[in-house]
Formats: structure tokens, C-alpha cells, sequence
């Protein structure tokens, strides 16, 4: 069977007279363009598809990175107090320190959502850590830690930012 391409050069190479010219393999049958649609929407899909299984296999290694613990370092925490000068200086009082997949929380992000009190106990892995090196380093020197649900894929909650605060509260400090 001849290709969609090659039907198309033949549209633009030979012009049929519907009834003075035979049907020539140049020109698809209906049946055969309605072959080719299908061809063309299953290799969308398996493209599609095999994206799709790019991204859960990238997630998993992701969420498997963030299971495993770090060093929290005075330098790496420095890092961040330069990053948060340097917003400052731009009028800015707020950072993502972490985002991460709300799976990787126990209720899925739930009381993240609702604004519960509490969700801090449902961090695990780095996410944790970071939140327990605000507790002990940042919090007593003023900063305000927050949590958000970053997007809604589906309807469901999805990924999560741990934020730093410096600015004026308007909001409980927690």
C-alpha cells in the first residue's frame, strides 16, 4: 500500500479527470486514507504512552531520591539564607525551598489542601529534613514555614512547595 505522502505527490504531480483517467496507485481509496488516519492517531498514542512512561519512571526515581536522606550541612543552609538576601533585596519575602509529588505524603496532601493543622506530620524523607531544619535553625530567628498544593492534575492534588517566609504575618505563624 502506497503512503499518505505518496498519495499526496500524486495529487500534486498528475491531475485526475474523474472520469477520463483510471485509478492509479497514486491515489488512495477512501478506505485506505481511513487505514492511514488510524495508522497515524495508534502512533500518536504509543508516542503519548511512552512519554507518559518517561515521566512515572522519572517520578519514581524522583520520589525514591527523596526517601533517601541528606546532609544538611551549614553550608547548604547558608546557600539558602544567600538565596533568601538576594530576594530580599528584590522586594521578594517568600521561597520555595522544596517541591516534591504529594504522593510521597501519607494523606497525599489532604490537610496541605485544607489548610489542617498538622500537616507537617505527614512529611517523610527530604522533605522532612527540610522542614525539621527550619524547626530548629529558622523558625527560633523568625522565619515562618508554609506548605501548598503547587497544581491540580486531574482534579487531584499534585505536586507540593514547602515555602520560607520572612515577611510582615498576616498569617498564624506555625
Amino acid at each position: 500500500m502506497n503512503t499518505f505522502k505518496d498519495w499526496i505527490r500524486g495529487l500534486h504531480g498528475e491531475q485526475r479527470h474523474a472520469d477520463t483517467e483510471p485509478h492509479t496507485e497514486a491515489f488512495a481509496s477512501a478506505a485506505e486514507l481511513r487505514a492511514y488516519m488510524q495508522e497515524v492517531r495508534l502512533a500518536r498514542a504509543e508516542e503519548k504512552w511512552a512519554e507518559l512512561d518517561k515521566e512515572v519512571e522519572a517520578k519514581k526515581k524522583y520520589m525514591a531520591r527523596l526517601m533517601q536522606p541528606i546532609e544538611i550541612t551549614d553550608d547548604r543552609v547558608m546557600s539558602v539564607v544567600e538565596r533568601m538576601k538576594a530576594l530580599a533585596r528584590e522586594g521578594l519575602t517568600e521561597m520555595m525551598i522544596i517541591r516534591f509529588p504529594s504522593e510521597l505524603l501519607a494523606d497525599r496532601g489532604r490537610r496541605i489542601n485544607q489548610g489542617e493543622p498538622g500537616w507537617e506530620a505527614t512529611l517523610v524523607g527530604v522533605p522532612r529534613q527540610v522542614y525539621d531544619c527550619w524547626h530548629e535553625r529558622l523558625k527560633p530567628l523568625g522565619y515562618r514555614m508554609t506548605a501548598s498544593i503547587l497544581e491540580f492534575p486531574g482534579g487531584l492534588p499534585g505536586d507540593v512547595g514547602l515555602f520560607l517566609d520572612w515577611g510582615e504575618s498576616t498569617r498564624e505563624q506555625r
